[in-house]
């Protein structure tokens, strides 16, 4: 089998993804899980949540891990008639929503953020903080967010500095940011 590179955009798994979030979107709203105007809030906490889950007591944020947190919460979202197609090409759509999060959940950096705040404010332990998952994918995923780690740890004890996300992880993730075109996040 041929490893998968992950590529800046790939356009067959982004259609796959955006059909997979709209049936789970809709079929949340039609069984009652949550509103329609919460709907992508819904699955976008969903999302933090589960790679959330799958990096906790992670020393570092690494890039497949998120992939395979992407992987865990596109595989648990109803997919209806587009369970064979996205079978087929499951560790593509993976790579393409991990990489590619702000586009297809709008709300995602605020929603992080507030979740990385809840946890810098409801943890008192330095390794919780350290290990939880939340603080590795905001630390990797929002601007500023390394510093402030850093700055609360030193407060809280810790002599030496943390890493947490790879230097050059944080840079490829922010050069992708920069790439996206903002009216793509509108479905």
């Amino acid at each position: 089998m041929k490893p998968i590179v992950p590529q800046y955009f790939n356009d067959k798994a982004h259609v796959i993804v955006q059909d997979v979030l709209d049936y789970a979107e809709e079929r949340h709203v039609r069984e009652g899980t949550c509103t329609a105007q919460s709907a992508a809030q819904y699955l976008t906490l969903d999302y933090i949540a589960t790679c959330r889950d799958f990096m906790f007591h992670a020393t570092q944020y690494l890039e497949n891990e998120e992939r395979v947190g992407a992987d865990l919460f596109l595989a648990k979202l109803p997919r209806g008639r587009l369970k064979d197609r996205f079978e087929r090409n499951r560790v593509a759509c993976a790579w393409q929503l991990a990489t590619q999060t702000r586009r297809y959940f709008p709300d995602y950096e605020p929603l992080l953020r507030l979740a990385f705040l809840h946890v810098l404010r409801s943890v008192d332990d330095t390794n919780t903080i350290r290990w939880n998952g939340v603080v590795l994918l905001a630390a990797a995923s929002l601007p500023g967010v390394l510093t402030d780690i850093r700055r609360e740890l030193r407060r809280r004890g810790i002599k030496y500095d943390v890493t947490l996300v790879a230097d050059a992880t944080v840079e490829r993730r922010t050069e992708r940011a920069a790439r996206l075109p903002t009216l793509l996040c509108l479905r």
